[in-house]
């Protein structure tokens, strides 16, 4: 039985892999957008390797399609090679929870201003709101494509709203 195991980001990994009731450990290294095959294991070493890669985020070529939250971009494929189509959007998914993960933080860092603002007195007045921005730093996109974003903290609106604080 073949395993194939793709890498769908921007980034190398190495996972290091130890079969049940064998001493050796495995070095198996996946640069970004390539997949490499493990041939010819038995089905308890196989599933052995599955295990490790679901407790890293890994997750099966069919579920690849779904929508994923927390994707880290490895996907695993029983005897079928992982296709190009399933690569780009496995990369689009791994940007996709980064760009939420980057929400959820931004949210967090303006609570947390929030809380420190609120009480304090600015020119004999407290403040009503807190607004905080975000802009990209650097990289390859010119200025002007930069993403930006604003959070606002307002403790008249409703407090039943929760953001996932994860």
């Amino acid at each position: 039985m073949n395993l194939y195991i793709a890498n769908a980001t921007r980034q190398d990994v190495v996972f290091l892999l130890r079969l049940p009731e064998k001493a050796k450990l495995h070095r198996l290294t996946l640069s970004s957008g390539r997949q490499d095959v493990i041939k010819d294991m038995s089905q308890n070493d196989i599933n052995s390797i599955i295990t490790h890669l679901e407790r890293y985020g890994a997750v099966k070529r069919s579920n690849v399609r779904g929508k994923l939250s927390n994707f880290v971009g490895y996907v695993y494929s029983l005897d079928k090679p992982i296709t190009e189509d399933e690569f780009h959007y496995g990369n689009e998914e791994v940007i996709d929870a980064a760009q939420n993960r980057s929400v959820v933080e931004a949210t967090k860092a303006a609570m947390a201003s929030e809380l420190v603002s609120r009480n304090k007195v600015v020119k004999g007045q407290r403040a009503k709101r807190t607004v905080v921005g975000f802009e990209q730093e650097g990289g390859p996109k010119p200025e002007k494509e930069r993403l930006r974003m604003e959070v606002t903290v307002d403790p008249e609106v409703n407090g039943n709203v929760g953001f996932p604080l994860n």
